[in-house]
């Protein structure tokens, strides 16, 4: 920082502010199939949950325990999809993965290409207040908003052998009434001619997340508006970098755009040139060395229009555990009317 204000300060010459913000830039610019031996036919749809697991035919030696050894590497994906499937699992009961499916607390189901339910696991029918045997046999399609279904159908209509899996968000009421948004996560599966016969989905309640983002969503909106309202735009300077962020009301303000430099220098190059080098030491001196506030009004002049407008800029430091400045966080406000009133009742 403290070399952007000395050259700010000792340059002979500058560069036109265009030219500067040409230079500068723009910061912001900052395997097909999956049936197989054992595989659900069409004709076995509805079933897909219940079935046994067939089990290895024989164990596997130590060589081929060793080929199928996760690599400390991390090798690509493609790779380990094909290693993990060459790999060999222990026997387990069949009752074991029913269980499993059962006792899940995310939403599981399978359904026909028509949405037609086939198998609900309990905290899927819990969520719809329903047994089991009371939803299978129903279209899900016919749970979800309208504006929802056109959404969905068109996600399931994208799967095919070489991409069988899909992902979707949307929002469905319980039993309760209650809204939930679920992220669900769909895998197809095809008969012999490549056509798809039944899907799996599972389901993760992500309301919380939906909610949270919701509220920043309404809270930026708020800060937005309020910062309009009050003719005031926020920053965030970083010394040790020279480079500082802005609201986009503090854009508005200062007349700039993305690609303007948002460096000490591009700061100074706003500041009236009569105020320049006063601006410069006392953010140097005054405020990074002697570790005070900002507090300051100065004149800008605007290098959209040319315009010249009057500002009141505060600011406080953040320090490390050593003093040293690794922040500044403030405000920049238009007070142009202000003053023209204080020189008008002068």
């Amino acid at each position: 920082m403290r070399n952007g204000v000395e050259k700010a300060l000792t340059a002979e010459t500058r560069p036109s502010q265009e030219q500067r913000s040409q230079d500068a830039g723009d910061p912001s610019t900052p395997e097909a199939t999956i049936r197989g031996p054992g595989a659900p036919s069409a004709s076995s749809a509805g079933r897909v949950l219940q079935e046994e697991v067939a089990a290895p035919t024989q164990p596997p030696t130590s060589s081929s325990r060793s080929e199928a050894n996760l690599s400390a590497d991390h090798p690509a994906s493609s790779d380990l999809d094909a290693r993990l499937r060459a790999s060999h699992q222990p026997d387990l009961p069949a009752t074991w993965f029913r269980r499993l499916v059962q006792n899940q607390p995310d939403l599981i189901c399978g359904f026909l290409p028509d949405t037609t339910l086939t198998y609900v696991n309990a905290a899927y029918a819990r969520f719809f207040g329903a047994l089991p045997e009371d939803l299978i046999g129903r279209r899900f399609i016919d749970f979800l908003a309208a504006e929802d279904r056109t959404r969905v159908m068109d996600q399931l209509s994208t799967m095919a052998p070489a991409t069988p899996e899909c992902q979707y968000e949307h929002e469905t009421r319980g039993f309760d009434g209650e809204p939930r948004w679920h992220l669900w996560h769909d895998f197809a599966l095809f008969d012999d001619a490549g056509r798809p016969c039944e899907y799996q989905s599972i389901g993760v309640d992500v309301t919380d997340r939906r909610r949270v983002e919701q509220a920043l969503r309404e809270s930026e909106y708020f800060l937005r508006k309020s910062q309009e309202v009050a003719g005031l735009g926020s920053y965030r300077f970083d010394p040790r970098a020279d480079r500082w962020m802005s609201s986009a009301q503090l854009d508005r303000i200062f007349g700039i755009d993305d690609g303007y430099p948002r460096d000490t220098e591009g700061w100074l190059a706003l500041v009236h040139p009569e105020q320049r080098v006063e601006m410069a030491r006392y953010l140097s001196d005054a405020v990074m060395a002697a570790r005070q506030p900002f507090a300051r009004e100065y004149r800008i002049v605007r290098p959209i229009d040319g315009t010249e407008r009057w500002v009141l800029g505060r600011g406080e430091l953040e320090l490390d555990d050593d003093g040293c400045p690794v922040a500044m966080i403030g405000t920049i406000q238009d007070i142009t009317e202000r003053r023209h009133l204080t020189d008008r009742l002068a």
